[in-house]
């Protein structure tokens, strides 16, 4: 039994490594596919994205402001933690992610492993955790600041899981500090219960994030109905 725990503890420890050497050659933008200016996917292999141009061959894209669409979407869910009094929203859903920031990276593994997570505060900067920098257009990126993230599910932290979490919720204190959020009220996505354990420990009132955002998404801007009927017509 011994000999099969070191296994899976030298196991986790060398995923670890080829885990974190990739994701910082990707965002230092040293990985020899975002040298050559192709955008991909990362889904365990990658996948090249479609662009507008390559859709538009299909149907014309309509009168759509992207930019504008994507400052009414973090609005949305701004205007949501004023009316929950809320100073953080933490996303990890993926479409919550693409939502309030358009981050678009490998959806389906996160839907079920969370390796990447967004600061959203209601005054100051939002913050992507381990993921990339934005190549997908050439609209401005809603994301101020790259960081890493901690591992805080059990495939990727595995025995560590406990203290993984507990950084994470270290780094959530820290950010409440940097932003002068003195109630420390947090809304926050599905997570493992070592997560909130963590946060509750450092003094922080938790909250669902998951109704924040649906609440969010509910009204619809004229350019994301836009957005909707281009991509029905596309489609048929």
């Amino acid at each position: 039994m011994r000999q099969t725990t070191a296994g899976l503890d030298t196991a986790h420890q060398n995923h670890g490594k080829v885990r974190n050497s990739l994701r910082i050659n990707l965002v230092q933008g040293q990985h020899p596919l975002i040298r050559t200016g192709r955008v991909f996917h990362i889904t365990g292999l990658f996948r090249q994205i479609a662009t507008v141009q390559q859709v538009s061959q299909f149907r014309e894209m309509p009168d759509i402001d992207v930019g504008r669409m994507r400052t009414y979407r973090l609005e949305r869910i701004r205007e949501q933690m004023r009316t929950r009094d809320v100073d953080l929203a933490i996303l990890i859903n993926p479409l919550s992610v693409r939502y309030a920031a358009d981050v678009r990276e490998f959806g389906l593994f996160q839907s079920r492993l969370p390796i990447y997570y967004l600061f959203l505060p209601l005054e100051g900067p939002v913050v992507m955790h381990s993921g990339l920098p934005s190549q997908v257009d050439e609209y401005e990126s809603m994301i101020d600041e790259y960081r890493p993230a901690q591992d805080i599910n059990v495939f990727n932290a595995g025995p560590d899981l406990q203290d993984r979490c507990r950084l994470f919720a270290e780094d959530v204190s820290e950010f409440l500090g940097t932003i002068g959020a003195d109630q420390r009220r947090v809304a926050i996505e599905h997570v493992t219960p070592a997560v909130v354990q963590g946060m509750m420990q450092r003094d922080m009132e938790i909250l669902d994030a998951v109704s924040l955002v649906e609440e969010a998404r509910y009204i619809k801007s004229v350019d994301e109905l836009e957005c909707m009927r281009w991509s029905i017509a596309v489609a048929e």
